[in-house]
């Protein structure tokens, strides 16, 4: 059986939606499904068009595919992950892709993608919490990971986190005329480790002294408890001080990875090499990439899976068929049980395994010399060395819980000072 729904998009700085075309889903079987996409003529009739995602280019071409049962990827970024398709099923009942996709309430989702059963109207109704409804949402999204009834109204607290990604509790929040996302607590939080909001906190300001792109945070305390706000990157603030979207499109859509476990499906040379199409400036995103890589096996951040690296549109992208590189987010130090760990994507000769060594071993797929991605490494090691400590009590961690997380940033500390010798360096391979 055949379904269909009617895609739109924010176009450029715009603040109203338009339609950009029509995608069908056909289920095959129990587990798997083909999906048509196709742009509508008033769409490309338009001269401000732009391609909804590098993978389906402009043009009449009518775009098919079976991966992910039967949904593109950029599709599913524009949907609910764990956290929105829980309070979906909450207030709608349990749904199938299709479902969430529809329901996830336009306004907020993450990009610019909204879904209508019709080509000719779209719920673009933004769904934002104010700061002074921060705590009845934090204790209703407390009350729904412990199973518990709700009232009606305050299950309609909840809707300003239907459309986002990711598996914790979190709204979309205006505040200072933009919109951000508020991380809550949540109830798998471990209470013997700093608060996670605190964590993050760090970890943004640490990871911009290394050289990396984060976006605005900052840390607000709601009933007690610390509240991590970064500001939207796919949200635009246009002249008259309406909202517009910008296009958005997860590392899962470049390497066209299945969205299933196990992990690690991706990898991070494979998502350099895919910047050579899909990134605006693939020398200068390519580098950043390598350097987010150090970064994350320089604090122990392992949860760096494809859902977690992605592409965004902005005013220094001036191709309709590429984006670049957007700001790093959800970073967060894993603590150490092991003295093997692991990255969320492949990393180099040695698979996934979190060594400098191994990242230096892919430098060439970097457009790196091994002399080049060492000296990279050497820097941002010496950053985190350097800062971690009072990064952390920047963010209001105690120096006791500072020392919880010691390891997950001492670990690596003096390799980046030894690399191999000459002879053991892994050299350039061949494309």
């Amino acid at each position: 059986m055949a379904r269909q729904i009617y895609v739109w998009t924010y176009l450029p700085g715009l603040a109203e939606p338009v339609v950009a075309g029509a995608f069908k889903h056909t289920e095959l079987t129990s587990t798997s499904g083909r999906g048509e996409f196709a742009y509508a003529a008033s769409y490309l009739s338009r001269p401000n068009a732009v391609a909804l995602c590098p993978a389906v280019p402009l043009g009449r071409t009518q775009f098919s595919t079976t991966a992910n049962r039967g949904y593109f990827g950029f599709l599913l970024d524009a949907g609910p992950d764990s956290w929105g398709r829980a309070l979906i099923d909450r207030l709608y009942g349990a749904q199938d892709q299709l479902g969430y996709l529809r329901l996830s309430e336009g306004g907020v989702r993450t990009g610019a993608l909204l879904f209508s059963d019709s080509p000719s109207t779209v719920n673009s109704t933004a769904w934002l919490a104010s700061i002074s409804e921060l705590e009845d949402i934090q204790q209703a999204a407390r009350a729904v990971e412990q199973g518990k009834d709700l009232p009606r109204d305050a299950e309609q607290l909840l809707r300003p986190g239907l459309s986002l990604g990711g598996a914790r509790p979190k709204c979309s929040v205006l505040a200072d005329g933009r919109i951000w996302i508020a991380k809550f607590p949540s109830t798998k939080d471990s209470p013997e480790l700093p608060e996670v909001a605190r964590q993050e906190h760090a970890m943004y300001l640490l990871a911009r002294r290394a050289g990396i792109e984060v976006p605005n945070c900052q840390l607000i305390e709601v009933g007690g408890r610390a509240v991590f706000l970064t500001e939207r990157f796919d949200v635009e603030v246009l002249p008259t001080g309406e909202f517009g979207r910008l296009r958005y499109a997860s590392a899962r859509s470049a390497l066209e990875v299945p969205d299933l476990p196990p992990s690690p499906h991706g990898s991070y040379p494979g998502l350099a090499r895919r910047m050579t199409k899909w990134s605006e400036d693939p020398a200068v995103d390519i580098r950043q990439l390598f350097r987010r890589l150090v970064f994350n096996i320089a604090t122990s951040n392992t949860d760096d899976h494809e859902l977690n690296h992605g592409f965004v549109d902005g005013p220094d992208v001036s191709s309709v068929d590429t984006l670049r590189l957007a700001p790093a987010f959800d970073l967060v130090p894993s603590v150490i049980t092991t003295e093997r760990m692991y990255q969320g994507m492949l990393v180099g000769d040695e698979g996934a395994l979190s060594t400098f060594e191994n990242a230096v071993s892919s430098a060439d797929l970097f457009r790196l010399t091994p002399k080049q991605a060492w000296d990279i490494v050497e820097e941002v090691s010496q950053v985190v060395a350097e800062h971690w400590q009072h990064t952390l009590s920047e963010s209001g961690i105690d120096l006791q819980e500072v020392g919880k997380l010691e390891r997950a940033f001492t670990r690596h500390l003096g390799v980046a000072n030894e690399p191999p010798a000459p002879a053991q360096v892994p050299q350039e391979r061949p494309r």
